[in-house]
């Protein structure tokens, strides 16, 4: 019998958070582009037979480095441009520039459409709502199979400007030197805008946290004593009543082998 093949990948880049003030624009939905991740586009994209690779991971964000992998190697991008979100519009030019398809979307909520991808066909998607989720998943199904069918392997911008070299990735390229200043210079921002704001510094916030997850790791460990001695406890009155009965089974046992003395 012989091996199917594999499924085609399809990375989703989209807005991960939902800023506060697009809550009441999602009538106070603070996950609502979680929900529009798990309810409509990864079902979508599995019916449209594409493996869904997630913007995020498990326990902590997608590294950058990761990032721009995904959008290097997997076989179609869905690009949801709702709310104009510049990390989405920043991944967006990475894949155009390495010339691969993307299948663009955006929710109905979002009334400007930017001039330059006004040119490439998108769809926009509604309400998450129970009655309308059905539909809204079919017909981004079929904009996702049509758009990769139409793209020929080939980001549709490409087709319009006529751009003649693709970008390639090569992250073995890159300088230690040159990760290490993008990282500090990243750090470095993060604690410029906390100050501002007039939160805490990174180093506080760092302590903060590794303080929690110590106190996080000795809570774990006096749970896990506490269990063992409660087991140990539990197993020791099993064994004494264990005996009690052993014991008690013994006397009766003798007791009914001993001869009756009214007998002659």
């Amino acid at each position: 019998m012989a091996k199917s093949e594999p499924k085609k990948k399809c990375f989703i880049i989209m807005p991960i958070n939902t800023p506060i003030d697009h809550i009441e624009r999602y009538k106070g939905d603070k996950d609502h582009f979680t929900h529009v991740l798990e309810h409509l586009f990864i079902p979508a994209l599995e019916d449209a037979g594409f493996e869904p690779v997630s913007p995020k991971s498990t326990g902590s964000d997608v590294i950058q480095a990761e990032i721009i992998k995904q959008l290097s190697e997997c076989q179609l991008v869905l690009c949801d441009i709702s709310i104009l979100n510049p990390n989405v519009f920043f991944e967006f030019g990475i894949r155009t520039a390495l010339d691969k398809p993307v299948a663009l979307v955006i929710d109905d909520t979002t009334e400007s459409i930017p001039f330059d991808t006004s040119i490439i066909n998108f769809h926009k998607y509604g309400s998450l709502e129970v009655h309308t989720l059905e539909k809204e998943k079919q017909a981004l199904t079929k904009h996702v199979q049509e758009a990769y069918k139409k793209s020929k392997d080939h980001n549709a911008l490409w087709k319009y400007f006529g751009v003649a070299q693709t970008g390639t990735f090569k992250p073995e390229d890159a300088e230690l030197g040159e990760k290490i200043d993008i990282i500090m210079g990243k750090l470095f921002a993060i604690e410029m805008e906390q100050k501002k704001s007039g939160d805490k510094s990174l180093t506080e916030i760092f302590h903060q946290k590794f303080e929690r997850k110590r106190q996080e790791e000795a809570n774990q460990e006096q749970e896990e004593y506490r269990t063992k001695i409660l087991r140990l406890a539990a197993e020791k009155s099993i064994n004494e009543a264990n005996i009690r009965a052993s014991q008690k089974s013994k006397v009766e046992r003798d007791e009914s082998q001993e001869p009756d003395s009214n007998n002659p």
